[in-house]
């Protein structure tokens, strides 16, 4: 039960959010970030266009074209305007479905450089990560399935399945080879899986002797998705079970952090893998060999 406290302080998170991810794109030039693409494609669809058709910037990749339609409500807005109110959206969604669980312990992925970044670059991950709490809005990660996966598949029902085809119909609609297009744009695409990440990524199979448990399930699909350093990794925010492992991963991520900006010969990916997937490795083998240990001794 979410009281109005609990309403109000996800209504402030969200507004903090939006209006510091709003500052950093006016102080930077950045216009929306990572939502651009998305915004630019919404007024192509709006005036008849071809999203696919316009050039793409530096550093810009293409997103499939539900995206270009859930940011049809922000196509009217300055880019600026339209980047702080998506990621405050973002926040409060991720803020309320956080303390619905009454766990308010995980509001310390706020804390996380993985977000902060995702604040600064107005990224999606904060969103899907509030779908984990909020499974009605699984349709949204249409935007970026290949890093809606892991949500997606821990998440999904009957309900959902068809929600989700009824909300990806239009597009093609509008658009029927759009999945083409959009594949032939994504060779700019900068994300890995954790699990090809030498050297320690392929240590996560060790995970695979306690594949039952939804946690290890979970880590072991977002150890497979091509993340990109270093905002998609607020994915991993899901899997800490108490406080200690929540604070322990939030530091990890500044650890990561600090790690590539001064040693930057070892990279963004790796820093990753060492700082976040590690520990949460380390974590859960050790608490998983724990109850196995406990149900041979007592049976």
């Amino acid at each position: 039960m979410v009281s109005k406290r609990h309403l109000l302080l996800a209504l402030v998170i969200g507004v903090l959010a939006g209006s510091i991810s709003w500052l950093y794109q006016v102080s930077f030039g950045r216009q929306a970030g990572d939502l651009t693409w998305s915004i630019a494609a919404a007024r192509d669809l709006l005036a008849g266009r071809n999203p696919y058709a316009r050039p793409l910037a530096q550093g810009m990749v293409a997103y499939p074209l539900p995206a270009a339609l859930f940011a049809l409500p922000f196509s009217w807005m300055p880019n600026e305007v339209a980047a702080g109110t998506f990621i405050g959206l973002s926040s409060a969604l991720l803020a309320w479905g956080i303390l619905k669980t009454n766990e308010p312990w995980r509001l310390l992925v706020f804390a996380s450089f993985p977000y902060i970044q995702a604040v600064q670059v107005v990224n999606w991950s904060p969103l899907f990560l509030a779908i984990w709490y909020i499974p009605a809005l699984l349709p949204l990660t249409l935007a970026k399935p290949h890093i809606g996966l892991p949500i997606v598949l821990m998440r999904l029902t009957k309900h959902r399945v068809l929600s989700c085809i009824l909300v990806a119909l239009p597009s093609f609609f509008i658009l029927w080879n759009w999945p083409i297009q959009w594949l032939s744009q994504l060779g700019g695409y900068a994300g890995r899986p954790a699990l090809l990440i030498l050297p320690f990524g392929p240590l996560l199979l060790l995970l695979l002797f306690y594949w039952r448990s939804e946690r290890v399930q979970y880590l072991l699909l977002c150890a497979v998705v091509p993340f990109r350093p270093f905002y998609d990794y607020v994915l991993l925010w899901r899997i800490p079970d108490n406080r200690q492992e929540m604070l322990l991963l939030t530091v990890c991520s500044w650890l990561g952090y600090f790690g590539w900006y001064y040693f930057s010969q070892f990279g963004a990916l790796q820093w990753m893998v060492l700082t976040l997937y590690m520990p949460l490795l380390l974590l859960l083998l050790q608490q998983l060999y724990k109850s196995e240990k406990k149900l041979v001794l007592s049976s």
